[in-house]
């Protein structure tokens, strides 16, 4: 009640019973509607003749709106800090995978969040694991249902469900949604307050940014890696990974050096786009023949490449006669009936510990691939092993 204002207060310096002048204080009030209101004051007593105390005039200032602009100001400064520690962490990581893990913890420690996940949006739309950091308290079918109902504008959402604080803001780029940041934390740390949510938005559109640089980074080592025609390995990468892999040891595997026949006429006859489509189906084929883990190329032109895992000298024949049935499926791109499109193979085996270079072993197979080339085509050759005479060498036609 106004009166109440005018009580004699516990302490003479009040400044409605103001005793002394009093300079520019703060008062705050509250307003019919529940907001808080504060006043810069300024008040002097009032004495009457015989210096007995009759009151105190003053004037007030509203100064709401200011103080409301020093603490956005404030809370914008601090969630600048936030920001550049994030971005920060970030940047000083290069590997696309190792970024989205610190921004995962840089986002956690700065939100105080038990959990934090990043998601990418797929080719298939769908959402992707990226990155996460922390313990994993939230239930798949509750994250995933979240993840469906994050705003495209990227308007944090922030739910509690099964004991758990959840905040979800999704992230976009150019007006397409890439991805989201998932954050979350027990119920007992309380509701996420408006700063939090600001700050999570501020990260999703950063984070936005960097899963599009990311997924344009891996396009294009994948344009590096693969042959543009076909999607396969092309031969830098194809030799590249099958050093590492004979430099790991391990079970024995076979290089398959695989050269076409008779696809000069197929262009000749037909047009290079028929034999596009030629090399294409020789792609599929070779894909379909192989298992996971094994490695398929185009090397260039017409050959193309296979490493199969786990296959010794006793099952690579078999596999490469399995190849050689599977290539008839390559007969109606043939350009003559008469020469029809098939494949010859070169076979060389590589046992691991004995030393051999990948230089040694593509030579084996190469030569291999060309002894059945220049003795009637459409077979495959098994290489002698390594340092064995070539009288050894393993003819079979088809």
């Amino acid at each position: 009640e106004p009166a109440s204002l005018l009580e004699a207060p516990a302490t003479d310096a009040a400044i409605f019973a103001a005793r002394e002048p009093v300079n520019e204080v703060d008062v705050w009030v509250r307003r019919a509607n529940g907001a808080l209101a504060c006043f810069v004051t300024t008040a002097v007593p009032l004495f009457a003749d015989d210096g007995t105390w009759r009151g105190a005039r003053g004037i007030c200032r509203n100064v709401t709106a200011m103080h409301e602009g020093e603490s956005a100001l404030a809370r914008a400064q601090a969630r600048e800090r936030l920001m550049a520690y994030i971005v920060r962490t970030v940047r000083d990581e290069i590997e696309p995978a190792k970024m989205l893990e610190a921004a995962a913890t840089a986002t956690a420690r700065a939100l105080d969040a038990d959990c934090c996940r990043i998601f990418r949006v797929d080719e298939d739309g769908d959402h992707a694991l990226a990155a996460s950091r922390g313990a994993d308290i939230v239930h798949a079918g509750t994250e995933a249902a979240l993840l469906l109902r994050a705003a495209p504008d990227g308007r944090p959402l922030a739910i509690e469900e099964d004991g758990c604080r959840l905040l979800c803001v999704a992230t976009s780029y150019r007006e397409r949604v890439n991805g989201a940041l998932l954050l979350a934390r027990g119920a007992a740390a309380g509701a996420w307050a408006a700063e939090e949510r600001a700050l999570a938005g501020d990260v999703a559109l950063q984070l936005g940014v960097a899963l599009a640089q990311i997924q344009n980074q891996l396009r294009l080592e994948a344009l590096s890696r693969t042959d543009g025609l076909t999607g396969l390995l092309n031969r830098r990468a194809f030799n590249a990974e099958l050093e590492q892999r004979l430099a790991r040891g391990g079970a024995a595997g076979a290089l398959f050096y695989v050269d076409l026949d008779n696809f000069k006429p197929v262009n000749d006859v037909l047009g290079h786009q028929k034999g596009d489509e030629a090399l294409r189906a020789v792609a599929r084929m070779l894909a379909d023949s192989t298992r996971p883990g094994d490695l398929v190329s185009r090397l260039g032109g017409d050959e193309f490449a296979l490493w199969l895992e786990r296959t010794d000298a006793g099952a690579a024949g078999g596999r490469a006669q399995e190849l050689l049935d599977a290539s008839s499926v390559l007969q109606p791109y043939s350009g003559d009936p008469a020469r029809p499109l098939g494949i010859s193979v070169g076979v060389a085996v590589f046992e691991p510990g004995g030393g051999e270079t990948l230089e040694a072993l593509t030579l084996r197979a190469d030569e291999a691939m060309y002894e059945i080339k220049h003795n009637g085509k459409a077979g495959y050759v098994i290489a002698p092993a390594a340092r064995r005479a070539p009288a050894a060498t393993e003819r079979r036609t088809a």
